[in-house]
């Protein structure tokens, strides 16, 4: 899996384990509610830039691969294919319905389904049995697979992986129940085996590596592999579950040009490109593109699993102090921060939890660009107060590092900091973070990316238990607050919906209430893909990239519930295309019976409709027979059929017959106010006062001084001539009756013997 960081394989041990689980387990809804198309599409065709990967379910751990076996595997639970936070719980599959688990927490069990087949070469359904040999031939000795760090939690599997056992002995199969022991209680267990590594095999598949064919239970199964070339998953002709099987196969070329591969699927020769990015293809296709608008979309930028964030080292005095906290969180520009990675390659983000993550919700705290006055507030600082010392640690090793530590030092001086930067390379700053007294108060440029779909995989990060003295700390923060602790850990011990309302509750608390760091941003990657491929959807499983089994040929095709009222005698049904196309398309369409019978209540209606092109709305219209007898609602069904092109991706509207008027339009707002006369225009200011040299000859100095006051004029130098008048003025300049500007110099001449 991607990873910000070398971050440490976690194992599970008693200080993270969950405490004893207390309720079992309800049935859980089936995994999709609509039925699965097979509408034939042709192959869909990928290309990529790099070298192929690891394709064995025991094997694969990196995001491609699980992309590929989100739509070739079945295991006991899966993901939904829908968007979150449906997408993102976990439903049965394999399994009959969630497990049963023991009041003590140590003990599931699951009644396996016989519906779920292989497909060739294998034979025969999926069993308990089978589920067994799964998880033995992934977790056995010589696989040597990445899965077993996150399974030492069985009973005896520890002792199978190190071949000092011939089996898993807390793995037992017996007709159609499969009943997994654990050593302690486990709240994410059943996130684990949602994991690929659990995806269901037959007993004949060989214990070592395999390359192809790799026989499965879910839509697709691998084909054929031929290493650094090709690649070619078929539809599995025994599966009948709920997922779509929209494609005959899924085609994988590796190792092409970056710029070959575009053009390839700019033309059309392909259909996907995963990464695929040019800044080009962004402004044609992308999100605020003319294609877009047009529906036809082609480059899609979305959020992986990971969160970039600045911990705030609370184990120093500055941030010891919520409010300083507080006030960083509203003085960074997130949205500068997201920038600077990157056109498309962030997004501003405040919370801990990603988007798509089960217990993640929107509540929108911090602003996306600073808030200085409240941060100003909250650090008790303004401009022209003392500025207090922070040391912050960065990344050295790239120019979007260097542009991101600029920016968040304007904004920490913004607030009052005097910041003294301390640059690390690579990966090196994770190490110097984990050692406990580091001198740091805040960091720079980091991130923490899950490996599984688990709240827990996160919050752990503030569980302040785990903080210890020495190197190898998580908790950046140095959070640790005993209430926090006791809530996070209560929290392990729950499971399923009531697990993750419970972790969205502390996340929310932690985020708004003790903010122990910064988050800034979501990590984004970006497909493309060719004009024809429709219904992307992204966040329906873990593993962050496009759901290619819910991909589909443009223009999707829906309709939508209506409600008609009776006495109006006429219902509309909308049908809308996703997309203008450039052909003309029909569409049938026929009314169905359902608590409304047709003759009695509606006339009975079918036809076709013809769009033409880059249209993409009709109404189909039903004749409603109003008796004028009050009855209870009564339901019927359009349903549409038999496109020319496109794909049905909600093919059936439930119209609902009502003998209750709907509800009168609100009433139109008021006129606003008429306004106010316009005030009437300022007085023209008064003239400027100005200097009228006044005539002071003959006057005594004294009397002068105050006469050129008056005037508003001041008094220049004074000299002194022989003169009979004694005492008096005998000459001024300027010449009386000048007028000059204000605080002009009047120079005199006094008499003198």
């Amino acid at each position: 899996m991607r990873s910000l960081r070398p971050r440490p394989l976690r194992l599970f041990c008693a200080s993270t384990l969950a405490a004893v689980v207390a309720a079992t387990l309800l049935a859980a809804t089936p995994l999709s509610a609509s039925a699965h198309s097979r509408t034939a599409a042709g192959a869909f065709r990928v290309g990529t830039t790099g070298a192929s990967w690891q394709d064995d379910p025991a094997l694969a751990y990196l995001t491609t691969s699980w992309q590929l076996e989100y739509a070739t595997c079945a295991k006991l639970l899966n993901y939904p294919d829908a968007e979150a936070p449906e997408g993102s719980r976990l439903r049965p599959e394999i399994a009959a319905a969630m497990p049963t688990v023991s009041e003590d927490g140590l003990t599931y069990t699951f009644q396996i389904r016989n519906d779920y087949a292989f497909s060739p070469p294998a034979s025969g359904v999926v069993t308990a049995q089978s589920m067994k040999f799964t998880f033995e031939r992934t977790l056995s000795h010589d696989m040597a697979s990445p899965a077993s760090q996150f399974f030492t939690n069985i009973v005896g599997e520890v002792e199978y992986n190190n071949g000092q056992a011939p089996e898993i002995t807390g793995i037992v199969a017996q007709g159609d129940t499969l009943t997994i022991h654990l050593i302690q209680p486990q709240g994410e267990f059943l996130t684990l085996l949602a994991m690929p590594f659990t995806c269901a095999v037959p007993t004949t598949l060989p214990p070592d590596e395999q390359f192809a064919p790799i026989p499965s239970a879910g839509p697709y199964y691998i084909s054929t592999y031929t290493i650094d070339q090709h690649l070619t998953a078929l539809r599995n002709p025994n599966y009948h579950g709920p997922r779509p099987q929209r494609f005959d196969s899924l085609e994988y070329d590796f190792n092409l040009n970056q710029d070959v591969l575009i053009d390839q699927v700019i033309a059309g020769d392909l259909d996907y490109a995963p990464g695929g990015r040019r800044d080009d293809i962004i402004d044609q296709y992308g999100p605020d593109s003319p294609a877009a608008a047009h529906g036809l979309q082609q480059w899609f930028p979305y959020p992986v699993n990971c969160v970039g964030y600045m911990p705030l080292n609370t184990e120093r005095p500055t941030f010891a102090n919520l409010n300083m906290r507080l006030a960083v969180n509203y003085a960074v520009d997130r949205t500068a921060y997201a920038d600077a990675a990157g056109r498309y390659l962030a997004a501003p983000f405040d919370q801990y939890l990603p988007p798509g993550m089960p217990g993640y919700e929107d509540i929108d705290v911090y602003p996306a660009h600073p808030d200085l006055e409240r941060a100003r507030n909250l650090a008790h600082w303004h401009p022209g107060d003392p500025r207090r010392p922070i040391t912050v640690y960065y990344r050295n090793s790239s120019a979007i590092y260097l542009a991101q530590y600029e920016i968040v030092r304007q904004n920490l001086e913004d607030i009052g900091f005097d910041v003294t930067g301390v640059g690390w390379p690579g990966g090196e700053i994770y190490h110097r973070l984990g050692i406990r007294g580091e001198p740091f108060d805040l960091s720079v440029s980091t991130g923490w990316c899950s490996d599984y779909q688990d709240p827990w995989d996160w919050i752990f990060l503030y569980d302040g238990t785990t903080i210890h003295d020495g190197e190898g700390n998580l908790n950046y923060s140095y959070f640790n607050d005993p209430v926090f602790n006791e809530r996070m850990h209560a929290a392990t011990a729950l499971i399923g919906d009531e697990r993750y309302d419970a972790f969205r509750d502390i996340e929310h608390d932690l985020v708004r209430d003790a903010a122990p760091s910064a988050s800034v941003r979501t990590y984004n990657d970006a497909d493309f893909f060719s004009q024809r491929i429709g219904c992307q959807l992204y966040g329906a499983s873990p593993y962050s990239a496009a759901d290619l089994i819910n991909l589909c040929l443009r223009p999707e095709i829906t309709t939508d519930d209506s409600v008609v009222y009776e006495p109006d005698g006429v219902a509309h049904v909308p049908v809308r295309f996703s997309s203008e196309m450039d052909n003309a398309i029909t569409v049938d369409y026929a009314t169905a019976d359902g608590t409304a019978h047709a003759g009695d209540d509606y006339v009975a209606t079918s036809g076709t409709l013809t769009f033409a092109p880059h249209e993409r709305l009709k109404t189909v219209e039903v004749t409603i027979n109003s008796d004028g007898v009050a009855e209870p609602d009564e339901t019927f069904l359009l349903n549409l059929s038999n496109q020319s092109s496109g794909t049905m991706v909600d093919p059936q509207a439930v119209v609902t017959i009502t003998g209750q008027p709907p509800p009168p339009p609100p009433p139109p707002p008021p006129p606003p106010p008429t306004p106010p006369p316009p005030p009437p225009p300022p007085p023209p200011p008064p003239p400027a006062v100005r200097c009228v040299v006044p005539r002071v000859i003959g006057m005594t100095l004294r009397r002068a001084k105050s006469r050129i006051r008056a005037k508003h004029c001041s008094l220049g130098r004074v000299r002194r001539a022989r003169s009979r008048r004694v005492g008096r003025v005998i000459a001024q300049t300027p010449r009386p009756g000048a007028v000059r500007a204000r605080g002009t110099m009047v120079k005199l001449v006094i008499g003198r013997r």
